[in-house]
């Protein structure tokens, strides 16, 4: 990914976790909010990334299909939460 469309796609998810505490992760609103600048988040297999995240708190790293080639990126998706005492999840996402 360019150096110029990673700054876009990480304006996008930006957006989705400006508030960066939520009820629940926001993990489907980050994936579309990728999607719609033409990138595909995927699972091993390249197929769009379906499954849950487990734990008070946790890191996960997603690969990143380009939707016009049909290539991995040389992108990642990192994600980062925590559970705070109040029970809300706060939410730290970005594009490397």
């Amino acid at each position: 990914m360019k150096v110029a469309e990673k700054k876009k796609v990480n304006k996008a998810v930006g957006v989705v976790v400006d508030p960066t505490y939520f009820n629940e992760i926001p993990l489907a609103d980050i994936m579309e909010a990728i999607e719609g600048l033409g990138y595909l988040v995927v699972d091993e297999e390249h197929n769009r990334w379906s499954g849950f995240l487990c734990g008070r708190e946790g890191q996960a790293m997603f690969d990143i299909l380009s939707k016009e080639t049909g290539k991995l990126d040389n992108s990642n998706l990192r994600l980062s939460w925590y559970t705070m005492a109040s029970g809300r999840y706060e939410v730290l996402a970005y594009v490397a």
